[in-house]
């Protein structure tokens, strides 16, 4: 679950920057992600900051390495609430793009 979510948040992420015509590079880092939106002037709503906690799950499970061992056990409801908090987000990018 958590390399579904983290790859969820990634790709709608990367969808934002290539909405916004900002090339991005091959990366799965979350918070590389969002940093380079910032920087090109894209609003992203601090509730968001949250998901960069997703990053760590990116290369682990793609590269069959395992992740960094958590504090506590992976809380699934908060991820989909990621999932789902990013999606409306990036949803609301495109409706002003096309309305604009």
């Amino acid at each position: 679950m958590a390399s579904i979510a983290q790859q969820s948040v990634e790709k709608t992420l990367k969808a934002a920057l290539t909405l916004s015509s900002i090339h991005y590079g091959r990366t799965h880092s979350i918070a590389a992600l969002i940093d380079l939106l910032a920087e090109n002037g894209i609003a992203v709503p601090s509730e968001l900051d949250q998901v960069r906690r997703l990053t760590p799950f990116a290369v682990a499970f793609r590269y069959d390495e395992l992740p960094p061992q958590p504090q506590q056990p992976f809380d699934r409801s908060w991820a989909l609430d990621c999932v789902r908090q990013v999606r409306a987000w990036a949803e609301s990018l495109l409706r002003e793009k096309k309305d604009g």
